[in-house]
């Protein structure tokens, strides 16, 4: 009889040392997309194929998720004189507002794959943003608040439309929000000069998060002429030094006839992420570490963020 309830007590303590110990430690996650050598997403990762290294110390990783994964994604539209240009669009007469041609894509099937993993916001942004539906799971919500949408024509010059201003109120959003996975998509046209001026402090807002950054942007990728615009000349690096940080994507198209294009890639890469758990140990003061994720798969090619922030 002594001899059990000593063997008891020694389970209780080993119990007791082993749940003190994960409660000191802190659980964080991590996405990322991966494509085979045929640059197919790889659809079928197993947990024992993904390695996970901080600053070259390989962490144990203790959760695989896909497509099943809760998740909590803001997107912002650019509802502003650069993107409704024309009171109403009129194709008949060559008048066509990007606007229109965004939402209209986004009709179609775009969030029932979204609002499957977790609930979705829809918001615009021109002076201020604007939440046009809040977080919510229902797809005809959020279609009918794009139905809603009134494009705006008339106001402020163009150069004083503060895209920075847009990404950090999405930011807010999503920051507290419980899910594993967070995800902000931003629509716009070009970077202003006051946000591009403050690029680093947005590098440094999303390294300290765990939110994925997809920007799509309608300026030219390629400027051709000496005379083109700051906003132009930056918009590719700025956008891209941002998505960079998340392990998202930003998206250059000038031309809206690869409007077709650029969705179907977005939504691929939306659907077809993988997150990750692990271990860390907290420490006062953030801590920044190197990410790197590795698959188990020939020539695989790996999208994730490189920075984490804990």
């Amino acid at each position: 009889m002594i001899r059990q309830r000593y063997r008891l007590w020694l389970l209780l303590t080993a119990l007791l040392l082993i749940w003190g110990d994960l409660q000191a430690r802190e659980i964080r996650y991590l996405s990322f997309s991966a494509k085979s050598r045929h640059n197919i997403f790889i659809r079928d990762l197993k947990l024992e194929e993904v390695e996970l290294t901080l600053d070259g110390k390989p962490i144990e990783v203790g959760y695989l998720g896909y497509r099943e994964v809760d998740t909590a994604c803001a997107i912002l539209l650019e509802n502003t004189p650069r993107t409704a240009p024309h009171a109403m669009s009129m194709p008949q007469w060559g008048q066509v507002n990007p606007i229109d041609l965004i939402r209209y894509q986004m009709q179609d099937h775009f969030f029932r794959p979204l609002t499957e993993t977790g609930p979705v916001l829809l918001g615009e942004f021109f002076t201020q943003v604007e939440v046009l539906r809040d977080f919510t799971t229902h797809e005809d919500e959020l279609i009918l608040a794009l139905l809603n949408l009134q494009p705006r024509s008339a106001g402020i010059v163009f150069e004083n439309i503060e895209v920075g201003g847009a990404l950090g109120r999405g930011v807010d959003f999503l920051r507290h929000r419980p899910e594993r996975r967070k995800v902000l998509v931003l629509f716009t046209i070009t970077v202003d000069r006051q946000s591009y001026g403050n690029l680093e402090e947005y590098q440094q807002m999303l390294r300290h998060s765990d939110i994925d950054l997809y920007a799509i942007s309608f300026a030219p990728r390629h400027i051709s002429h000496s005379g083109a615009a700051f906003e132009e000349r930056m918009n590719t690096f700025f956008f891209r030094s941002l998505a960079a940080e998340t392990g998202g994507r930003a998206y250059i198209a000038g031309e809206f006839a690869y409007l077709d294009t650029l969705f179907t890639d977005l939504k691929g890469r939306l659907a077809n992420t993988y997150t990750l758990g692990f271990y860390v140990e907290p420490t006062g003061e953030p801590r920044e570490a190197e990410v790197e994720i590795r698959v188990r798969r020939d020539r695989s090619q790996v999208d994730h963020r490189k920075f984490l922030v804990y």
